[in-house]
């Protein structure tokens, strides 16, 4: 549907889980809220999605440049 609608579109995506990829020192404390802390296994997914936004960057360019 994006590609109708002319939108140059990301398939690749890295899917975090709130409670295996995030560590909440203090939940209730806005001070402290916690890190996100990635596990290994989303390097691939992360890799994939980086390499379509730099084609899609490249891809782009010249519309950038002509703007």
């Amino acid at each position: 549907m994006a590609g109708e609608l002319k939108i140059a579109d990301v398939h690749g995506q890295v899917e975090l889980g709130m409670f295996t990829d995030f560590r909440f020192t203090d939940p209730t404390g806005p001070a402290d809220p916690g890190v996100c802390e990635p596990a290994e296994h989303h390097e691939p997914a992360l890799h994939e999605m980086l390499n379509e936004i730099i084609a899609w960057s490249g891809a782009l360019a010249p519309l950038r440049a002509a703007a």
